[in-house]
């Protein structure tokens, strides 16, 4: 994979003794190959448990296998939605959503334990996570 520098979009490849060639792109994609299609997933968020008076903000990497609309939310142990994460389109593949552990209004979750849920084409995968 090729990723292009988010600050000035420029792509750099180096070989084996034939130099650094660079380029900027306007815009980059993921150009899907012949490889058989790897299912949805949803990683292990980190850090688990959250140490809620850390800045280090929790990620959740996930896999989509084709491009299309991600939801990403945090509920409560009674299903209610807390903090949406994401809810836009993104490309197929390796992806992640990170959250510092604030509401939108800027305060701090309680502790406890939560869910964060991958939504895609129907499909719904789930992980636990512990604020403490």
């Amino acid at each position: 994979m090729i990723r292009t520098r988010t600050l000035d979009g420029k792509v750099a490849v180096a070989t084996h003794g034939n130099g650094v060639y660079s380029t900027k792109v306007d815009e980059a994609r993921y150009i899907p190959t012949d490889h058989p299609s790897t299912p949805l997933s949803i990683g292990s968020p980190y850090p688990n448990p959250k140490d809620l008076s850390s800045e280090v903000p929790i990620k959740v990497p996930f896999y989509i296998p084709k491009d299309g609309h991600v939801f990403v939310g945090l509920f409560n142990n009674l299903g209610k939605r807390i903090m949406v994460m994401a809810d836009a389109i993104h490309y197929q593949g390796m992806n992640e959503v990170s959250w510092n552990g604030r509401l939108p209004d800027g305060s701090i979750v309680s502790k406890g334990v939560y869910y964060i849920s991958l939504i895609y084409n129907d499909e719904i995968h789930t992980k636990r996570v512990v604020l403490q």
